[in-house]
């Protein structure tokens, strides 16, 4: 089950690392949970909130491939966008087959396809940009997650009144090192070489 409260706040406050301290003001973050009983068999999270064209601008995907062994089901992506006042969700069961997503090391595409609105979306990152941590299941099987939180992402977006109509290009929304990213899986990826430690 994933819940996401708040796609899109400011954050302001101290970080300290060792003898650093970092001062942020105002900067761009989110409140997301994910939670469940077990891991799914692979899992995919992108996150965007601090686009160059509008900073009121979210975006925010989720995908998941539940089974386990030889037996596993497609990949089910959800995807929401908020653009000012508007805000379109491919969140239903009906919508699967509207929305595509593919996760690869250092890359996300994103594939939205509604009644109103066509997204086509991009998010990056140089492998050496990823941390791999290990989560152990609870039945003690261990999960490999890959998290990248200073990704490129470009963002185009095409719009239309209604079903009869054509879309006409909206415009892109682009952010350089503030999108994030993770995907995960019963395998490390060998193309992420940072690994976080206990």
């Amino acid at each position: 089950k994933v819940l996401a409260p708040n796609p899109g706040v400011q954050f302001s406050g101290e970080v300290h690392l060792d003898e650093r301290m970092l001062q942020i003001d105002g900067e761009p973050g989110c409140q997301t949970h994910a939670w469940g009983r077990r891991y799914p068999a692979a899992w995919g999270w992108a996150h965007c909130n601090a686009f160059r064209e509008d900073p009121t601008a979210v975006l925010e995907v989720h995908s998941q491939r539940l089974g386990r062994g030889r037996i596993s089901a497609p990949a089910l992506t959800t995807l929401s966008l908020y653009l000012g006042n508007e805000v379109y969700q491919f969140r239903e069961p009906w919508m699967a087959p509207l929305i595509r997503s593919d996760w690869h090391a250092g890359r996300v595409a994103l594939h939205a396809l509604g009644t109103r609105i066509k997204i086509e979306g991009e998010l990056r990152c140089r492998p050496g940009d990823l941390v791999r941590s290990t989560f152990n299941d609870p039945d003690g099987k261990p999960f490999f997650c890959h998290n990248t939180e200073v990704a490129e992402a470009r963002v185009t977006i095409w719009t239309r009144r209604g079903l009869l109509d054509r879309f006409r290009m909206w415009g892109h929304l682009t952010s350089r090192g503030g999108a994030h990213f993770e995907y995960g899986g019963p395998a490390p990826d060998s193309n992420v070489t940072w690994i976080q430690r206990e």
